[in-house]
């Protein structure tokens, strides 16, 4: 039963996070596609993962540097699935300097590693207040 709970958790935050990336990119963009819920809730889950794991070992810095990476990793298989092979174009990074293949950019990945931080705080007070653990 503990098994279930645990993964229920993982679920909630995930649509949560989503759910706050989709309205982001909504406000700044005007629009958004669905893969970026999913997206949105991989990514916050990674971080919940690196501030969890590694909370204790590394410092502010390192895991938001280590959660910027996982970011534009997961940016990059995204991007690849829904942009390349589909051909949905939802994202083009061709006209930024340093992109590679228009999925991922270096620009971007130091955008996803200051956002960690947000988004650090954000897991740990969504955890806090839906699954009562400590901050």
């Amino acid at each position: 039963m503990k098994g279930y709970i645990k993964v229920w958790k993982e679920l909630l935050l995930a649509a949560a996070g989503g759910s706050v990336y989709y309205c982001v990119e909504l406000l700044y963009r005007g629009y958004s596609h669905p893969s970026m819920f999913v997206l949105g809730g991989i990514c916050v889950c990674w971080i919940d993962y690196v501030e969890k794991r590694m909370g204790t070992l590394w410092t502010r810095g390192i895991r938001m540097f280590v959660s910027g990476l996982g970011i534009t990793f997961f940016e990059f298989i995204c991007g690849c699935i829904v942009n390349l092979w589909m051909g949905l174009d939802i994202w083009d990074y061709s006209d930024l300097h340093l992109q590679f293949l228009g999925q991922i950019s270096f620009l971007f990945f130091g955008f996803w590693c200051l956002m960690s931080l947000p988004g650090s705080i954000f897991c740990k007070s969504f955890r806090c207040v839906f699954f009562d653990e400590s901050f």
